[in-house]
């Protein structure tokens, strides 16, 4: 499957959103680490719970499964808010914590917006965040 477009994103109270582009890839692996905000050679995994550090190959196989990478998703009339966990650092070289997960919003009226969180408990947060704004823009 190739993937190609441009996420819109805008800001909410309390919530940091960074731009995303995609580009063309082959497999849902490649198309995470080609949007990632800059190389890093570290990676993680997520198993029960909890993160640690992984190889390329074993994040690639691990990434390639959803149920491996979800963290929540929901569909409020036919609107999808989905949290998982992208297992690349997404944010700027330099920041304290790495932003390892990510919600998005596909369909309404914030289609295509996107978070990124450094923890899971930020992420679980963050999705019930997304749900209220999308329950709020109905």
């Amino acid at each position: 499957m190739l993937w190609l477009g441009r996420i819109r994103y805008n800001s909410l109270p309390g919530i940091s959103l960074r731009p995303v582009t995609l580009f063309f890839v082959t497999t849902l692996s490649e198309l995470i680490y080609s949007t990632s905000m800059h190389s890093s050679n570290i990676y993680y995994i997520l198993k029960g719970g909890a993160l640690r550090e992984s190889n390329r190959e074993e994040w690639e196989a691990w990434s390639d499964k959803p149920r491996n990478r979800r963290v929540a998703v929901h569909i409020i009339r036919g609107i999808v808010i989905y949290t998982y966990c992208i297992g690349i650092d997404r944010s700027l070289i330099g920041t304290d914590a790495p932003l390892l997960f990510e919600t998005m919003v596909y369909g309404g009226a914030l289609d295509g917006q996107v978070c990124h969180y450094a923890t899971l408990e930020a992420a679980r947060k963050g999705h019930h965040q997304w749900c209220a704004a999308v329950i709020n823009h109905l």
